[in-house]
């Protein structure tokens, strides 16, 4: 690999502790102090799910807005809340270590995390304690309950049954989830179509029940709340207003474009955070490395048609935050394919990626330490209460 595991390890930890403390402290964004704190908040002081009308992301999937109330009621303070967000980083990094430490190399493993950790959206999503950290822990594990199937001898139903249980609670956190769903539905229907149309049905329920019992409650609530169980997408189906989705840019050439555009900036103006060139860049290089692992075939197979579906709706990075956690996979594999193949390539790979990791930690670590409203609020210096 590019860089020594212990280099790695000391960039996770570092990065995992300054974004810690990023994560204590009190959050700026109107989303997040008017719906991801506000709504569990009102479930808490009301001691049920209570009909918020002048709040629309109450009407949302609201699975990690629970975990939120779990911890408020356990701890009665938004601290608690915001770990949630980091913990549900910590689970989907050691979830995308398991995925590549399984079926590509430990070191691998561990530069894939280190890439997903460090791409700038992960970096700025971290604070708001938005739930998209929480749905990409579900989706990968998801993931890796399908290639547990997949690609293991004697297939297992059982892998199936776990992933639809967590594809359920992934669906019950962010609509994004649903063509995630329908892409490893159509797998599995596609990997048993050698064994009757039978069989494919019997795995497609063992899956898919699972998914349709965990995420009903949260769309017949929106039904009730709304008249549209998947509000506010679809609205004009159900004689709604319509939603504009939040877009960057249109047809077929947008397809290779947006790609560019979200490696150097921010897209769909202030909402799309970028994702940094260190993951999308690399996977040129697959079309150079062959034979392609059967994990990294079976993973674009999973990313592409996801990545479509994405483009057609919601053009945010967070909204495919779990294909940029399998992609980084990939670039981890390219990047440590190249190096394997010439020295010189390993030493320009090891800087330029050492200087990613050392720039990200000292950025995140500088913004922390320039915070003094966070510090303050952090040391008890400033009431909780009114804060």
């Amino acid at each position: 690999a590019p860089l020594p595991r212990w280099f790695l390890l000391a960039l996770l930890a570092g990065l995992g502790l300054v974004l810690l403390g990023s994560s204590l402290g009190p959050p700026y964004e109107g989303d997040t102090l008017h719906s991801y704190l506000f709504v569990p908040r009102q479930y808490l002081d009301a001691g049920r799910i209570v009909f918020l009308p002048f709040s629309v992301h109450s009407a949302l999937p609201l699975n990690m807005q629970m975990l939120s109330v779990l911890s408020l009621a356990l701890v009665g303070d938004e601290l608690a809340q915001a770990l949630v967000g980091w913990a549900m980083l910590a689970a989907a990094g050691l979830m995308l270590y398991a995925l590549g430490r399984r079926w590509l190399s430990d070191q691998t493993a561990l530069l894939a995390v280190f890439l997903f950790v460090g791409m700038p959206c992960v970096l700025r999503l971290l604070p708001s304690t938005k739930v998209n950290l929480g749905w990409t822990f579900f989706e990968l594990g998801a993931y890796y309950c399908l290639a547990r199937w997949w690609l293991e001898t004697p297939r297992r139903n059982g892998w199936l049954l776990l992933g639809g249980l967590l594809s359920g609670l992934a669906l019950g956190t962010i609509y994004s989830a649903g063509p995630n769903a329908a892409v490893l539905a159509a797998a599995i229907l596609l990997g048993s179509r050698r064994e009757g149309a039978g069989q494919a049905l019997r795995r497609l329920a063992t899956y898919a029940l699972p998914v349709a019992l965990l995420s009903a409650p949260w769309l017949l609530k929106s039904f009730l709340e709304t008249g549209n169980p998947f509000h506010p997408i679809l609205n004009p189906l159900f004689g709604l207003p319509a939603s504009m989705p939040i877009r960057h840019v249109s047809g077929p050439l947008g397809l290779l474009t947006i790609l560019w555009d979200t490696s150097v900036g921010f897209i769909a103006m202030h909402y799309g955070q970028p994702v940094g060139p260190l993951v999308l860049a690399p996977l040129v290089g697959l079309v150079l490395l062959r034979p392609l692992p059967r994990f990294i075939k079976l993973s674009l197979c999973l990313a592409l048609p996801i990545y479509l579906a994405w483009y057609a709706g919601v053009q945010r990075p967070r909204n495919l935050l779990p294909v940029l956690g399998v992609l980084s996979l990939c670039a981890a594999w390219v990047y440590a394919g190249l190096a394997h193949r010439r020295r010189w390539l390993a030493v320009c790979l090891g800087l330029l990626l050492a200087a990613f990791g050392l720039t990200a930690l000292a950025v995140q670590f500088r913004g922390l330490a320039a915070d003094t409203t966070r510090l303050r609020y952090l040391a008890g210096l400033v009431d909780r209460s009114t804060a």
